[in-house]
């Protein structure tokens, strides 16, 4: 191993991002978008995240907006989409859907196409959830992109059991909310030791008491801190995405909102 490979710092290992939901619900008005891309590349992060539908006009022809993206030196992590796997019918549309995105990330050059799977919380829906996944994950693989899972509260109940499940019966790869653990009760460091290996990506955000009002992270009840921390000591390279969503912060503006977690990010991984 080179010296200059030995040395690498966490800021090497771990990617900072931030989440286009940071801003305001997802938008098709391209240009407003890319003035949410203009305010992170300024607040010095390194990629971003989106609903697909905020890129979906570029998909057919995505010459004009990858050269906008790379002219803010942004790389595009991923577009993220939600889908209910209730029924046969719901994956066959969710199938449909998953092709779609994932033909958009290839042609967009980003790398992953993040799923929220609405499946309810009765534990009988895990394996027919689990299958459908996996029929996801494999469309997704024959775009060439890969397919994360992301968590809802549901997801990282007791200890994030149904992820737990998923993992267990389900080869792929997660999108670890942090502060959507935190509203479930639950503490994500000791999930993101165990399973750092499964995990490409954690949203971050901080929420104060009813975890419905969002503040500065950092400053909240969500323990995004011990998180990274074990993620960091497990040597875990991915993206650490600001998802900062909610009530805005009082007195805070969404653009300064981004720029403190970007700082706050910066103090946890250098």
């Amino acid at each position: 191993m080179s010296t200059a490979t030995a040395s690498l710092s966490a800021a090497d290992r771990i990617r900072v991002g931030c989440q286009s939901r940071s801003y305001a619900a997802p938008t098709r008005d391209v240009q407003q978008f890319l003035a949410y891309l203009d305010d992170m590349a300024e607040a010095g992060y390194a990629g971003f995240e989106t609903n697909y539908i905020s890129l979906e006009a570029g998909f057919a022809n995505p010459a004009p907006l990858r050269a906008e993206i790379a002219r803010r030196k942004l790389e595009l992590i991923g577009l993220h989409a939600g889908a209910p796997l209730h029924t046969p019918e719901q994956v066959t549309k969710a199938e449909a859907l998953f092709a779609h995105v994932a033909a958009g990330v290839m042609a967009l050059g980003g790398h992953y196409a993040m799923l929220s799977p609405n499946a309810g919380k009765d534990p009988a829906l895990w394996q027919s959830k689990a299958a459908a996944i996996e029929r996801l994950a494999g469309v997704c693989r024959k775009a060439g992109v890969e397919l994360l899972v992301h968590n809802h509260v549901e997801e990282a109940r007791n200890n994030f059991e149904e992820f737990r499940f998923l993992l267990r019966n389900c080869p792929v790869r997660l999108l670890v909310d942090v502060g959507h653990a935190a509203r479930a009760g639950v503490n994500a460091a000791p999930f993101c030791v165990e399973h750092h290996k499964r995990i490409a990506a954690v949203h971050v955000k901080d929420w104060k008491g009813d975890a419905n009002t969002q503040v500065t992270i950092g400053t909240g009840d969500v323990d995004v801190k011990s998180a990274l921390a074990a993620l960091r000591k497990a040597k875990w390279q991915g993206w650490v995405i600001a998802e900062l969503e909610g009530n805005p912060v009082p007195g805070v503006s969404r653009e300064q909102n981004v720029r403190n977690a970007r700082e706050y990010l910066k103090t946890l991984l250098g």
